[in-house]
C-alpha cells in the first residue's frame, strides 16, 4: 500500500507553555503495519461513569454469565494464560519468575496454613462457610494467584460498593463475584511483565478498549499500583494484610477507573475478541471513550483491528492490522480525513483554504493547544506566516514551532468539516521528518 499523503501548512507560532495538553498520537509504519505511539502526559482522565448507569450495565452483563465451577481455570482459558505451578517471586525488574526450589517449609508452610485458616474464618463470619470466594479451587492453601484474586475483590468492594448491590438478587451472587474477581486478577497478572505486551486475542482488544476508557496515564497508575500490591501480597503473614493491600489498591484505582475496569471485564467474560469488540461500543461511557480514542488515533468501533499493545513506563504503543491504516485517520465523528482546498506558497505567503469555519469543539481544542485568537475560520490560524503549502489527498496538517529553546513542533490536523482530528505535541525534527517520510510530505523544519 502506498503511503498516504497529507496536505501540510508549516506555521511558526509560539504556543503558550501553560496551555492544557492532550495525549498525543505519533504515527509510524513498519513493514506495512501502522503503529500508534501514545506518550504519557500526566493529564488524561478516565471516562466518568454514573452510579446508576454503571450498576444497571454491570447487572445486565453478569446476568448472561454462566458461573464456572472453577473460575480461575475459566479466566485462564479466556485469556489464554497457562496455569502456573511451583514457587514464584515478583520483582519490578524481572516480573514474576520461578524459583529453583520452594522456600523453606518452616518459613512458608505454617504461614500459608495460618493465612488460609483466617480466610476460612472470614467466610464463616459472613455466614458463607468454606471457600466463599473460590480462592482454593486449585490449591489447599492460598497461593499467589489466590491472594491476588482475594485482594482484587477487596479493592473493588472498597471503591465501588454499589456493584455488590447489583448482584444481591441473583441466584448465586458469590459465584458471579468469584468469576469476575478471578477474571480481573488473571488479566491484571499480565501487567507483571517489566514491559507488558498484549498480543493474544481478547486480552489485546480489551487492553486497547481499557486505554480508551481511562487514558494512558491512569492505565500506567493501575499497573504500578497492582505491582506494588503483588509485592506486598507475596510477603503477607495474615489474611488481614491481604484485605488491607486490596483496599489500598482500590484507592489507587479510583472510582471511575474501577467502574470501567469492572464493566469491561464483566463484558469480556465468555467473549471472543470479535464479539467483545462488537459489544464495547454499546457499553455506557463508550461515546466518551470513543472520542478519547479518536484523539489518540484509535477508533473504538474498530478496536478489533488492534493486533498488539505494548506498555512501557512512558507510553503505550498500539499495533494495528496492515489493513487498518485508515482507522488512524478518522476523527471523533467517524468520517475519514480528506483534502482541503489549500493554496499558497513558501516564504511567508498567505494561505486561504476557502474560509472554512471551525466548529466550536475545534475552536476550543485549538485554544487548549495554545493557538492564538481569532479562531473562527481556518484562515485565522494560518495568518500570514505560512512557509509552505501543497495540496494532495489526505488531511491538512498544521505544524507550528512549539516555542521556547530548542526545536520542537506541534501539529493540529483539521478535516474537511473543520473538526480537529488529532493533535501532536513536542515532536523533535527527527520525529517530524519520520512522520513526513511515512505519510508522504516534506515538512522541511
Amino acid at each position: 500500500m502506498a503511503p498516504r499523503r497529507l496536505v501540510v501548512a508549516v506555521l511558526f507560532l509560539a504556543l503558550s507553555t501553560t496551555c492544557s495538553t492532550m495525549p498525543v498520537a505519533r504515527f509510524d509504519t513498519r513493514q506495512g503495519q501502522p503503529l500508534i505511539h501514545i506518550p504519557r502526559t500526566g493529564e488524561s482522565k478516565p471516562v466518568e461513569l454514573g452510579k446508576e448507569e454503571f450498576t444497571q450495565a454491570i447487572a445486565k452483563e453478569v446476568r448472561r454469565i454462566r458461573p464456572s465451577f472453577n473460575p480461575e481455570k475459566a479466566a485462564r482459558e479466556l485469556f489464554e494464560v497457562p496455569p502456573r505451578s511451583g514457587w514464584y517471586r515478583y520483582t519490578q525488574r524481572e516480573g514474576v519468575v520461578p524459583l529453583d526450589a520452594p522456600p523453606p517449609a518452616s518459613q512458608w508452610t505454617e504461614v500459608a496454613a495460618r493465612v488460609t485458616q483466617e480466610y476460612l474464618q472470614f467466610c464463616e463470619a459472613l455466614g458463607k462457610p468454606g471457600d466463599c470466594r473460590k480462592a482454593l479451587m486449585n490449591s489447599p492453601v492460598l497461593t499467589g494467584d489466590g491472594r491476588y484474586a482475594l485482594a482484587m475483590s477487596f479493592a473493588i468492594e472498597e471503591i465501588v460498593p454499589e456493584m455488590m448491590q447489583s448482584f444481591k438478587d441473583m441466584a448465586d451472587p458469590e459465584a458471579i463475584k468469584a468469576s469476575l474477581y478471578w477474571t480481573m486478577a488473571i488479566y491484571a497478572a499480565m501487567w507483571l511483565a517489566p514491559e507488558p505486551v498484549f498480543s493474544k486475542g481478547l486480552a489485546t482488544v480489551l487492553t486497547a478498549s481499557f486505554v480508551c476508557y481511562i487514558g494512558v496515564d491512569t492505565f500506567w497508575t493501575l499497573i504500578q499500583g497492582f505491582r506494588r500490591m503483588v509485592e506486598q501480597l507475596d510477603h503477607v503473614t495474615s489474611f488481614a494484610a491481604i484485605r488491607e493491600a486490596g483496599r489500598k489498591y482500590g484507592k489507587v484505582m479510583g472510582k471511575n477507573a474501577a467502574r470501567a475496569f469492572a464493566l469491561l471485564l464483566a463484558a469480556a467474560i465468555g467473549q471472543t475478541a470479535a464479539s467483545f469488540s462488537a459489544k464495547v461500543p454499546t457499553l455506557p461511557g463508550s461515546a466518551q471513550a470513543s472520542a478519547a480514542g479518536a484523539w489518540m488515533g484509535v477508533k473504538l468501533t474498530g478496536v478489533a483491528q488492534v493486533e498488539a499493545v505494548t506498555v512501557t513506563a512512558d507510553a503505550v504503543t498500539i499495533a494495528l492490522a496492515p489493513t487498518a491504516a485508515a482507522m488512524t485517520g478518522q476523527g471523533p465523528g467517524g468520517g475519514s480525513m480528506s483534502a482541503m482546498n489549500a493554496s499558497g506558497g513558501g516564504g511567508g505567503g498567505s494561505s486561504t483554504p476557502g474560509g472554512r469555519k471551525l466548529t466550536e469543539h475545534a475552536q476550543e481544542s485549538l485554544r487548549r493547544h495554545g493557538f492564538k485568537e481569532p479562531l473562527s475560520q481556518v484562515d485565522d490560524i494560518i495568518e500570514n506566516n505560512t512557509r509552505t503549502t501543497t495540496q494532495a489527498d489526505g488531511a491538512t496538517v498544521y505544524i507550528q514551532h512549539a516555542g521556547g529553546r530548542g526545536r520542537s513542533y506541534n501539529i493540529a490536523i483539521v478535516n474537511e468539516q473543520g473538526e480537529i482530528v488529532t493533535a501532536m505535541r513536542n515532536l523533535d525534527p527527527i520525529e517530524l521528518r519520520n512522520l513526513g517520510r511515512n505519510y508522504g510530505f516534506d515538512p522541511n523544519p
